[in-house]
């Protein structure tokens, strides 16, 4: 049986996506780790990743890909223990929801930690998708009004963004086009002297 933190696991998996033509980013990836189980999850615009140091199972080195569904999901942002049965693709959240059905993903999740942002990560010019920040907002933060730290190498690199929840993180793409004055203050809010 393989084990992760559930509350965990459903902030992951705010990333994942819909897609049906991407069918193997329709879950959440969990890998083995010398700390215990890796779970990311990616849309191909956002990602977020999270260590669970009390993660465990029998694991493939490429991991598997769960996805739980919409009550999987609620019962596991409640819950404390998602289980699965990497067997019959079963999973439950502390023994009080079970799911239905196959709950695993055929496919290769793609190798996630190649897009990480590397160097030396700084504020930069970048813009952002707001709905894309706000879904990295509600998973990597605690409490609503918590910051989200936002850094990449440059504004066109994928951007780190982290919160208050140690051993989660997120990456997101920036926009490729920046609105015309993004990052300036408007010429008309200047006080004149």
């Amino acid at each position: 049986m393989i084990q992760v933190n559930a509350n965990l696991f459903a902030r992951v998996a705010m990333a994942q996506s819909t897609e049906a033509a991407r069918y193997y980013l329709n879950g959440v990836c969990i890998q083995p780790h010398a700390d215990g189980a890796t779970m990311a999850a990616t849309d191909g615009h956002m990602l977020l990743a999270a260590i669970d140091t009390k993660g465990k199972g029998p694991f493939l080195p490429e991991g598997i890909i769960i996805s739980l569904g919409k009550e999987g999901l609620k019962a596991a942002a409640k819950g404390q223990t998602l289980t699965i049965d990497p067997n019959t693709g079963q999973a439950r959240v502390d023994g009080l929801w079970i799911s239905p059905g196959t709950t695993i993903v055929d496919g290769a999740f793609p190798a996630w930690r190649r897009i990480l942002p590397v160097g030396e990560l700084t504020a930069t010019d970048a813009s952002f998708d707001a709905c894309l920040l706000a879904t990295l907002g509600k998973a990597l933060s605690s409490t609503k009004t918590h910051p989200l730290a936002v850094r990449g190498a440059d504004a066109l690199s994928p951007h780190l963004i982290t919160g208050n929840q140690p051993g989660l993180f997120g990456v997101c793409m920036p926009l490729r086009h920046n609105p015309d004055g993004a990052g300036a203050v408007p010429a008309w809010a200047i006080a004149k002297d």
